[in-house]
């Protein structure tokens, strides 16, 4: 079955991004070039979950709709976008699960601040541009995500209520 998904295996190495696979117990999550997450069951046909229109900043190129991490367990696939968006879908229900956001794809008021040394409110624009990343890494249990910024700082987010854990200012 994966087989007939490596097209997209190709077209992310051409732009120099390997594709994101994680495994667990006869499941297996695929993600790409594109925002769906294609999941295996063994001796069933894959599914491919779309992420909900909200893990997406309203002014998004195709760019920030990349998956960035990934974590796979029995329960719960989540995945991380390059908007700074999370998303979790439940997988312990029969049928096609449904994502549903865990993490804004914006930068709290305190994040921006402490990310850039700012005191001054910042506008919406600022803040969805703040998220933006490249890369994502769950911890162990998937109850924290870490997010390096494009722009500065990197934010750890609970994956329970999306709420800011730690802020790191990366210095110059």
């Amino acid at each position: 079955e994966l087989r007939r998904h490596f097209h997209n295996v190709s077209v992310d190495f051409k732009r120099g991004r390997p594709p994101l696979i994680q495994t667990h117990s006869g499941l297996v999550a695929f993600g790409a070039s594109d925002p769906a997450i294609r999941l295996f069951r063994r001796g069933e046909e894959a599914q491919f979950l779309e992420p909900p229109e909200s893990v997406f900043p309203p002014t998004h190129t195709p760019l920030l709709t990349w998956p960035v991490g990934l974590h796979l367990d029995s329960e719960r696939l989540l995945a991380a976008y390059t908007s700074g968006g999370v998303v979790e879908w439940d997988l312990r229900g029969g049928g096609e699960p449904q994502g549903r956001l865990v993490s804004e794809p914006r930068c709290s008021v305190e994040e921006y601040q402490h990310s850039w040394g700012y005191r001054d409110e910042p506008e919406e624009e600022h803040l969805l541009r703040c998220s933006l990343s490249t890369t994502a890494t769950f911890s162990p249990d998937g109850s924290k995500v870490s997010l390096p910024g494009i722009m500065s700082g990197l934010r750890i987010r609970s994956t329970r209520g999306g709420d800011a854990t730690s802020i790191y200012t990366l210095l110059y």
